[in-house]
């Protein structure tokens, strides 16, 4: 599959949306993208990985370099939750405690806020050791029990 990158606004962010294979042979084009999201407002940067396949280690790389961009430029990053299989990649080498992760956002046919009365984003600060992915888990179980599952509540791996 080959990679492909659009930038959109959405609730007072940018959303740099990545799609395919995020590999080697996509680094000449993607390389570029967070740098061109990060120039001038918004304050916000939302990375949305929900359509990558596939992620080798530059692309780990780059969405890393990504996040001590924001950073240093004092923007605020995201990462959407990926496909499963790249987030076993993440999990395995506890990647996914150095990006903020952040849920889904609209896909591009519309890119409007969502009309569900009491729909919150909910973030865990956990301790890394053996018992966070249980406790996070719990968390999110507990953060939106009651919350039907077509107001953006989600399963967790293993649930």
């Amino acid at each position: 599959m080959t990679f492909s990158a659009g930038r959109r606004a959405w609730r007072g962010a940018t959303v740099l949306a990545l799609a395919g294979d995020l590999d080697m042979a996509a680094i000449p084009s993607a390389e570029a993208r967070p740098r061109q999201a990060l120039e001038g407002p918004p304050p916000r940067l939302v990375v949305d990985v929900t359509a990558l396949s596939f992620v080798d280690s530059r692309g780990i790389r780059l969405l890393l370099q990504s996040v001590t961009l924001a950073r240093g430029r004092g923007v605020e990053l995201s990462v959407t939750r990926p496909p499963l299989a790249v987030w076993r990649l993440l999990e395995r080498f506890r990647l996914e405690t150095r990006m903020p992760l952040t849920g889904s956002v609209p896909d591009s046919g519309g890119w409007v806020e969502p009309a569900v009365a009491g729909a919150a984003e909910v973030r865990l600060d956990l301790a890394g050791d053996a018992q966070a992915p249980g406790a996070a888990r719990q968390a999110v179980g507990e953060a939106t029990s009651g919350m039907p599952e077509s107001a953006g509540r989600r399963r967790a791996p293993g649930q």
